[in-house]
């Protein structure tokens, strides 16, 4: 229903497009459109790279690159919050692995002042936390650091939007529930919404609760994809980056269904990121 007109159409059967850009609304935004199956019986993944913004609009706001000499920060999930020690306990070598400047926090570094006074200065902002959505308003959903719903000791889009950033992509590893409420036809007010506003123009993040092998690994080609252009200061497009990533994950058998791969979305601006490549541990892209 969704697809066959496209091709039928020829817009997407001749290829003549290298990015497809989906603005959906309502019950479309839960959509992995990753997933579909084309008239030839593949995944629309296999076919084109795409993003999901929240607004066309967005895609016209100006977003000046801001130097800075950090590459990345990353938060890791509490230790006590059930069921997310493991999946963060591989995430972290992973990304020590591929940057050489980082800024780690853990439960116990995590807390909201250490938040707001760090997470403007990095390139990369690499969140493993549970989002909580606030379906009556969205401005009050939280990124939480405590591992608690506890809006008090948690950071919320209100306190996202009110710190400017540098950062060109920021990712929220563990699952991403949409909330509720229209904003003047901007769409919902969202994660990506406030880092927009903020100045981050690309948040990467999951529909549904993905595996923690397969996440982990799907992160990993993600952000290597990302770091891959070897004679330019810059690799993929986001969302080329995330299509080759999940591509190599749908190709493993034993995480080739689509709940395995298809959950993680680019959300904003697709450009390639522009890395001080003195933060990127040249030994990683070598081996790519």
């Amino acid at each position: 229903m969704l697809l066959g007109p496209l091709y039928e159409q020829g817009q997407l059967k001749t290829k003549c497009y290298r990015h497809l850009v989906i603005v959906g609304d309502d019950i479309l935004r839960e959509l992995p459109f990753a997933a579909l199956k084309t008239p030839k019986g593949t995944r629309l993944v296999e076919e084109i790279a795409i993003s999901s913004p929240f607004s066309l609009t967005m895609l016209t706001w100006p977003y000046p690159y801001r130097a800075t000499s950090k590459s990345t920060l990353v938060v890791s999930n509490p230790a006590d919050n059930p069921g997310i020690g493991t999946r963060t306990a591989r995430q972290s070598p992973m990304i020590k692995a591929l940057f050489t400047d980082i800024s780690p926090f853990d439960e116990v570094s995590a807390t909201k002042a250490n938040m707001t006074k760090r997470i403007g200065d990095s390139q990369i902002v690499h969140f493993d936390l549970s989002y909580e959505a606030n379906n009556l308003n969205g401005l009050f959903s939280y990124l939480m650091l405590n591992g608690q719903k506890d809006p008090d000791r948690n950071l919320t889009l209100v306190e996202v939007i009110g710190t400017p950033l540098k950062a060109q992509l920021a990712v929220l590893s563990d699952c991403h529930t949409m909330p509720g409420g229209d904003h003047d036809g901007e769409g919902l007010l969202g994660l990506e919404w406030a880092l927009n506003v903020s100045g981050c123009p690309a948040l990467a993040a999951p529909l549904w609760e993905v595996n923690d092998m397969a996440a982990v690994m799907l992160l990993n080609y993600f952000y290597r994809e990302l770091l891959s252009g070897k004679t330019q200061k810059q690799g993929l497009s986001k969302d080329e980056a995330l299509r080759k990533a999940m591509l190599a994950v749908l190709k493993k058998p034993e995480y080739s269904a689509p709940h395995n791969w298809a959950a993680f979305q680019i959300m904003g601006t697709t450009t390639p990121l522009r890395m001080n490549m003195s933060a990127v541990d040249h030994r990683s892209k070598a081996s790519l």
